[in-house]
């Protein structure tokens, strides 16, 4: 059995990895109509971009078709300090490692633990239990632009007074 150990920043939690409008999550029309990815937060991506590299830097060479293809156990040390319960941030944890491809898919999760301990970071230790391969993970998302704001009332009125100006 393989043990895989990565040390990560702390991620946003699942509640702010979509961009949010008013108050409200915001869903592209496409994201509507079949249910497809909404917009990620900015925040997000600036940490799956760090973070990315960062695997990268602590896993070179990983293959394409997953470090670990089967069955796994996690551990996951989180630091004292950390606001909230634990399972805000494993979301954003798992597709990390999927995108990375360090675990193929994060259905292959067959033991897991977690632990608060003394630390800045985020400890994520993996241990491969061998195992038949697992199908490739189908969720691969990818982000959109975010959609232009609507112009306020006082701007079309302008707009309207520049083109009643331009016309005559």
């Amino acid at each position: 059995m393989n043990t895989v150990a990565i040390n990560l920043p702390l991620p946003p939690t699942a509640n702010h990895m979509w961009q949010h409008q008013s108050g409200r999550m915001k869903v592209s029309k496409t994201g509507k109509r079949f249910s497809s990815p909404v917009t990620l937060s900015e925040t997000y991506k600036a940490w799956l971009d760090k973070a990315g590299w960062i695997v990268r830097q602590q896993i070179p060479g990983i293959p394409a078709d997953g470090l670990i293809q089967g069955r796994f156990s996690v551990r996951i040390e989180y630091p004292l300090v950390l606001r909230g319960d634990e399972d805000a941030y494993e979301k954003p944890l798992f597709d990390l490692l999927e995108r990375m491809n360090v675990v193929r898919n994060d259905r292959g999760i067959y033991g897991h633990e977690v632990a608060r301990v003394d630390r800045q970071d985020v400890l994520i230790l993996l241990t491969d239990l061998g195992g038949p391969p697992l199908p490739v993970s189908t969720k691969r998302r990818t982000w959109s632009k975010p959609r232009p704001k609507r112009p306020t009332a006082g701007q079309i009125a302008r707009i309207h007074k520049l083109r009643a100006r331009v016309m005559f």
